[in-house]
């Protein structure tokens, strides 16, 4: 019979049981080293917490606050624009990055679903700040504080909520600080990946584009600075110029997508009727001297009481009335009046949004309150149908949807 040998050569039976150590001691059982291993990580934790003490009660407290934002706000915060992301609707008016990652979440999940990935990240940014101040130098208590806002503040547990892209904008900013910040000394790796990072910020929100200017401005003071014989000036271009090339990278990949299917190379067209809806807003037209081709874009007081979006997005809003349009050759080229920019009849004046909405679809997801799905979104509905929801708690965003929307109810004639 073969048989087998002990570190030390002597031969033992096969088949027998763990060898004995060589100076006698008790038999060494399988698993025992990994059970060791577990068993001396308890004092490292420990010791952990108690160092980091005051990130830990400030991850425990937004921890907590996120779940009950959770289960009062279920499924999700809903905004209007909310339905730009899940159905495309007013295609164009932002851009879509936040899209696909919603898709992502819901082809396994549903808007809670949404809301807790939001969550988590919410959390992991607080953990991030804290984590680079450490890393430059920072004492333990400060970096605390710092990351405190993200983990606890009211305001940032409402976007995690909402089923919008600002906690996504702000994670692609605090990773690409990250990227930015870790290294004293910046490789080309990090400026590069902190590049794309930022520059995919802009897909999400367009207002991420402004963040190349601060961003190329630090890489060109950094790699400058970075030491004796850090590179020089012309390391120093060399970094900015490949900080503005990743960052343009995803953005112009998206407008090229956007070119290939809609014929626009642009990432929305946000941005000049954003500017018109603000500034309209406190323009005094009495007192300004315009041409009398941008005159029929002051608004009216009533017009005004629409406020910034309603400035933007109303059909009453001179922006969108393409009577007055088409008094404006570069809003509106060769457009004649009363129609709209597709050539067809310009729709009335007015109207509600809300009617376009139901909630009818449910996402795949366990039963809520009344026999609805904790997922159900809305969906899109013929202009006859309007949305009738249950009453809610004052300014606090309560309130569900009516499980069907029901037609319009009759008016009696002669009333408007």
């Amino acid at each position: 019979m073969r048989m087998l040998k002990t570190a030390s050569g002597q031969a033992r039976p096969a088949g027998a049981g763990p060898a004995a150590p060589e100076g006698g001691g008790p038999a060494e059982l399988p698993g025992a080293r990994a059970r060791e291993a577990v068993a001396a990580r308890g004092p490292l934790m420990i010791g952990a917490l108690r160092r980091h003490w005051l990130i830990s009660a400030l991850l425990l407290a937004g921890l907590v606050l996120r779940l009950l934002s959770s289960v009062a706000y279920r499924p999700a915060l809903l905004y209007i624009d909310t339905l730009k992301y899940l159905y495309n609707a007013w295609p164009g008016t932002d851009p879509l990055g936040y899209s696909g990652v919603l898709k992502a979440i819901l082809l396994v999940g549903n808007l809670e679903t949404v809301a807790a990935v939001q969550h988590l990240v919410g959390l992991a940014m607080g953990v991030a700040i804290y984590a680079l101040l450490l890393r430059r130098g920072a004492p333990r208590w400060l970096a605390a504080v710092a990351a405190a806002p993200v983990l606890l503040d009211a305001y940032e547990l409402q976007i995690e909520q909402t089923i919008m892209p600002d906690v996504w904008f702000e994670a692609l900013i605090v990773a690409g600080l990250v990227l930015l910040l870790w290294h004293p000394r910046l490789p080309a790796w990090a400026i590069a990946v902190a590049g794309i990072t930022l520059g995919l910020s802009a897909t999400v929100w367009q207002g991420g584009e402004f963040l190349i200017l601060p961003a190329a401005v630090y890489v060109l003071i950094a790699v400058k600075g970075a030491g004796e014989g850090g590179g020089g000036w012309w390391r120093a271009i060399g970094g900015a110029a490949l900080m503005c090339a990743a960052f343009a990278l995803p953005i112009v990949s998206y407008m090229s997508v956007s070119y290939a299917v809609t014929g626009h190379f642009w990432l929305s067209r946000s941005g000049t009727s954003a500017i018109y809806g603000r500034v309209a807003e406190a323009a005094d037209c009495a007192t300004l001297k315009l041409p009398a081709d941008e005159r029929p874009l002051c608004p009216t007081a009533r017009q005004k009481a629409l406020g910034p979006d309603g400035l933007e997005h109303a059909p009453s809003s001179p922006l969108n009335i393409p009577d007055q349009l088409s008094h404006v050759p570069e809003l509106c080229p060769g457009q004649p009046p009363g129609r709209d920019h597709r050539g067809a009849e310009a729709p009335e004046h007015g109207g509600d949004e809300l009617r376009h909405l139901r909630t009818a679809r449910p996402v795949p997801g366990r039963q809520g309150h009344g026999g609805q799905a904790a997922g159900r979104v809305p969906q899109l509905l013929p202009a006859q149908r309007r949305l009738y929801a249950r009453p809610g708690v004052p300014g606090r965003g309560g309130g569900r949807p009516a499980r069907h929307a029901e037609p319009d109810p009759p008016r009696r004639p002669g009333r408007p």
